[in-house]
């Protein structure tokens, strides 16, 4: 928490509600995620890895402003890059290309 609350997984409640006209912008959070899968070469030695990732990495980072305890505005961006799971034919593997995804959303009484 950027503005001084408390941070935990219960809901945030802003020292200052959001009140432009007061100077009061609410409470900001920031956030980032690494995650990563690695699916063993011999797990699914009868799938083309051609047309199958056995690895993904993904990174994430993203905002939380909460204007009060009953309304919440979100972004984030993930990036997502591939071992593997494209090509022609599964002795020309090439990795598939990344995916990128921008989200936001505006939230009431969560």
């Amino acid at each position: 928490m950027v503005t001084g609350e408390d941070n935990s997984f219960a809901r945030v409640k802003p020292i200052q509600n959001f009140d432009p006209l007061s100077g009061k912008w609410g409470a900001l959070q920031l956030a980032a995620r690494w995650s990563e899968l690695d699916v063993d070469n011999d797990t699914f030695t009868v799938i083309d890895p051609s047309k199958s990732a056995t690895k993904a990495k993904a990174w994430a980072i993203g905002a939380n402003w909460y204007l009060n305890s009953n309304a919440i505005i979100r972004a984030d961006y993930e990036n997502v890059s591939f071992d593997g799971g494209a090509g022609a034919s599964s002795t020309k593997v090439t990795d598939r290309p990344n995916e990128q995804v921008f989200a936001t959303r505006f939230q009431l009484s969560f």
